[in-house]
C-alpha cells in the first residue's frame, strides 16, 4: 500500500505498510480500485449526459464512493467489495464512450484476486512523475471531501446536479494526459466547489426540521 492522504501519514511521507490510522493493505488496494472504477463510470456518464441520457443516480454514488475512501470513514472488506460491485454495475449500465475508452472503463476482475492484482497497478503510485502524481491525488483527496459533503446534503433531500457533473469531469481528468497548467486549474476550480457545496450542506442542515 501507499496512502499520503492525511496529514498523520508515516514519516510525513506515506503509509507504506499499515496506516497510521490503523487501515491495512488489503483494505487500501480495495479503496483504490473502487476510486479507479469511480473515473470509468465518470467517463461513461459524462459522454451519456452529452447525448441526454446520463445516469444522475451514478454521480451520487460516486459521492457516496468517495465519502466512504475518505480517512477513517469506513475499513469494512465486504462493503467496499459491495461498492466494486455497484460500481461495475453502474457503469456497464452506460453506454460506451467511444471506441478508445481508458481500461477503468471496461476492466472487471474474475474474482477477489483479479481485484488485488488490479490494486497493485492502479494505486497512488501508478503515476510515475511526481508534480503529475501530486496534482491528481490533492484532486482526488479534495473530491473526497466535496463528495462527503454532497452525500450528507444529498441524505437530507439537497442536490446539486452542477457539483456532481464537476466531480465526474474532475475523476474524468485524473485518466488524461494533462499540462500542469491545466491540472492547477481543475484543483483551483475545486475549491470553488468545495464552497459551493457547503453552502449547500449549510442550507440542507439549517432547513431540515
Amino acid at each position: 500500500m501507499y496512502c499520503y492522504q492525511c496529514e498523520e501519514a508515516a514519516r510525513g511521507c506515506g503509509c507504506t505498510t499499515v496506516g497510521v490510522c490503523g487501515k491495512d493493505a488489503e483494505t487500501a488496494g480495495l479503496q483504490d480500485v473502487l476510486i479507479y472504477l469511480t473515473r470509468g463510470i465518470a467517463v461513461r456518464n459524462l459522454a451519456a449526459m452529452e447525448h441526454g441520457v446520463g445516469n444522475k443516480e451514478a454521480g451520487t454514488f460516486i459521492a457516496e464512493a468517495l465519502f466512504a475512501t475518505l480517512t477513517n470513514v469506513n475499513f469494512d472488506r465486504v462493503r467496499f467489495r459491495d461498492y466494486i460491485a455497484r460500481a461495475i454495475a453502474i457503469r456497464d449500465a452506460l453506454p460506451p464512450a467511444g471506441e478508445d475508452e481508458p481500461d477503468a472503463c471496461t476492466w472487471t476482475p474474475a474474482n477477489d484476486a483479479g481485484i488485488a492484482a488490479k490494486a497493485d497497478e492502479v494505486g497512488v503510485l501508478a503515476t510515475a512523475d511526481e508534480d503529475v502524481r501530486s496534482l491528481r491525488e490533492l484532486l482526488v483527496y479534495a473530491l473526497k471531501g466535496v463528495g462527503a459533503y454532497y452525500y450528507h446534503a444529498a441524505a437530507l433531500g439537497y442536490e446539486d446536479d452542477e457539483v456532481t457533473a464537476f466531480i465526474q469531469r474532475a475523476l474524468a481528468s485524473t485518466l488524461r494526459d494533462l499540462t500542469v497548467d491545466e491540472m492547477v486549474g481543475i484543483v483551483l476550480e475545486c475549491g470553488g466547489v468545495g464552497v459551493q457545496v457547503l453552502a449547500l450542506l449549510d442550507t440542507a442542515n439549517t432547513a431540515t426540521k
